[in-house]
């Protein structure tokens, strides 16, 4: 057993690698087991297994020489690390944007990303000859624009979000995330590291951190589960929590229909709640919880889009062209519009009015 062997001369930094390395291992192996188990039929489940597999695979594979496993194993685990970045982000997209999906311009963003990569790997195991030396600065640049891209996501959208839990992690996703995969990056880059510690351990080193948040975030144990008193479901709320609830959706919608604030274009949660008098916690818990919104925008847009559409197919109103009727009822361009237009309807607007215009009477 030649790894038994040398770990019985290893000097502190080598016990700091395993350390650092197997509780990794082990934190994604679980993360891999409970999200598999629990929610087997998500697409966020697949992005998240795949990515932990190739974060595993990285553990695995880029090793100091005293953990180096047999030369039949690790070409198969290096080129199964290449795109755990990329794996990542798309999961992390998963989380923040609504209705994702893995287009063809994000499949392509990948391939691109991990080319580079995947020619390292074939010169490291003699594949080819060798690559340009501008690869490893390439790579650790196109691995901060995904990070900038992510940070981008999560922090946009996330004065929009309705799920206090996703708005909360919104920001320590990025805090995380940024660190991690910064200096993850410039690891890659330097050819040796003060104090004497090698890359594959600076590697473990930065990525451990992000295993550690993921683990945290993703292997809670919920109190019901060891006090056996279980958890408040959905309808199972006391009556005078439901009779509040009922009555702050009243007052919103009654304020809705009547001042219509959705007509101004810069309406924001934090305008509505204070011409509601609510805290804004509170208002973006009701149309959550009780409407089930995803987001704010999504909300304010549901009764713009119902505005518009009596427009449309108001005679009254069929020279006006789509795009006033748009401005009018607070969307800020004709793009926006026919996204959110399509989004709600499933037809463009023009088919709409087409299809709904009543004739003058």
């Amino acid at each position: 057993m030649p790894i038994i062997a040398n770990m019985m001369t290893m000097d502190p930094i080598a016990y700091l690698d395993i350390v650092l390395r197997f509780s990794g291992i082990t934190c994604l192996f679980l993360i891999l087991i409970f999200t598999c188990r629990d929610l087997r039929s998500s697409a966020r489940t697949k992005l998240l297994a795949a990515a932990c597999i190739s974060v595993i695979a990285l553990l695995l594979g880029y090793t100091p020489e005293f953990l180096n496993l047999p030369e039949s194993v690790r070409p198969f685990l290096r080129f199964l690390d290449v795109p755990h970045l990329v794996l990542i982000w798309l999961f992390a997209m998963s989380l923040f944007q609504e209705k994702f999906s893995i287009w063809p311009v994000y499949a392509a963003i990948g391939l691109i990303y991990c080319m580079p990569i995947f020619i390292t790997r074939l010169a490291e195991f003699g594949f080819i000859s060798g690559y340009p030396a501008w690869i490893i600065p390439l790579v650790s640049i196109a691995s901060l624009i995904l990070v900038g891209h992510l940070v981008t996501i999560a922090l946009v959208g996330r004065s929009d979000d309705l799920r206090v839990e996703r708005r909360d992690l919104r920001i320590w996703f990025v805090a995380v995330m940024v660190g991690v995969t910064i200096l993850a990056a410039v690891s890659e880059a330097i050819p040796s590291i003060q104090a004497g510690l090698p890359r594959q351990t600076v590697k473990a080193l930065t990525i451990w951190p992000g295993i550690v948040f993921a683990s945290y975030w993703l292997l809670s144990v919920e109190p019901g589960k060891i006090t056996f008193a279980g958890t408040v479901k959905t309808g199972q709320l006391s009556t005078l929590a439901e009779a509040k609830n009922a009555e702050l959706l009243r007052k919103l919608e009654n304020h809705m229909q009547s001042e219509r604030p959705y007509l101004e274009a810069g309406l924001s949660i934090d305008m509505l709640a204070g011409q509601l008098a609510l805290p804004t916690h509170r208002l973006r818990y009701l149309i959550n919880q009780s409407l089930g919104y995803e987001n704010f925008s999504s909300y304010v847009n549901s009764h713009r889009i119902e505005s518009v559409k009596q427009a449309l197919s108001n005679p009254n109103q069929a020279h006006l062209p789509i795009l006033t009727i748009a401005l009018d009822n607070g969307f800020t361009s004709l793009p926006s519009f026919n996204r959110a237009f399509r989004k709600f309807e499933n037809v463009t607007p023009s088919t709409y009015r087409k299809e709904n215009l009543r004739p003058v009477r």
